[in-house]
């Protein structure tokens, strides 16, 4: 039986985590000349095999060669991926710190995103990122607790005048209670990222749901926007 925090990895259940390429719909004709829709599960493109170890993977049949890279965090060590059938390209890499690791892949030599893994913003532009699970730690896990909203709000900035989005947790609670006033933390992302890193990096909204259940924590809303005034 697996360890349930590498179970848990809640890539799936971020509320901002889409996956439109994990299975590939195959379209053809059935029974009365009726369209039929199935769909192939594809490896993911990053697997968690144990604390530490993970496997790459890319599907790229007619590619001369496939690398992965980590980048803005503990894995800085490139992978060479091989052959492995399929057209998939594979490798598996050991001794890869606990934590959230930006990763960039490579086929014949340009950088290039995988679909088939998870993808979100960093360093300015969007890239593949992966989580290698704490052996010690599941406090920003989903837990079976209450559990608060995260919401997009519109605002025009009196900088710079765009529309700009803000991601804004409201506990759990919040709209029963509107009598009560909450403290708002106001929190922004570090260079290269934007407010969407607060949810996908950070898992905000799962350790404040925790650490509320647990008392451990003031009851508050939280308020994560764009820092940049370009």
């Amino acid at each position: 039986m697996k360890d349930p925090i590498l179970e848990n990895q809640a890539l799936s259940q971020h509320m901002l985590y889409f996956d439109p390429l994990n299975k590939k719909a195959v379209f053809e004709k059935g029974e009365n000349g009726r369209n039929r829709i199935y769909y192939v599960d594809e490896k993911p493109g990053v697997e968690i095999l144990d604390f530490g170890v993970a496997r790459f993977n890319y599907y790229a049949p007619d590619a001369g060669s496939v690398r992965v890279k980590g980048w803005g965090g503990s894995m800085s060590a490139s992978y060479d991926l091989a052959p492995c059938g399929d057209g998939y390209w594979s490798c598996t890499a050991e001794d890869i710190n606990p934590g959230f690791h930006y990763c960039d892949f490579y086929v014949n030599g340009v950088k290039t995103l995988n679909p088939l893994a998870p993808y979100g913003y960093g360093g300015f532009y969007v890239c593949n990122f992966f989580e290698m699970p704490d052996r010690d730690a599941d406090f920003f896990l989903l837990q079976d607790v209450p559990h608060g909203d995260v919401r997009m709000e519109l605002y025009q900035s009196p900088v710079n005048g765009r529309w700009k989005a803000a991601w804004v947790y409201a506990l759990p609670g919040y709209d029963a209670q509107t009598d009560r006033r909450y403290p708002v933390l106001y929190i922004q992302h570090g260079v290269g990222e934007n407010e969407t890193g607060w949810i996908w990096q950070g898992k905000l909204n799962y350790i404040l749901d925790n650490l509320i259940a647990e008392g451990k924590c003031e009851p508050m809303l939280v308020v994560m926007n764009s820092g940049y005034a370009f």
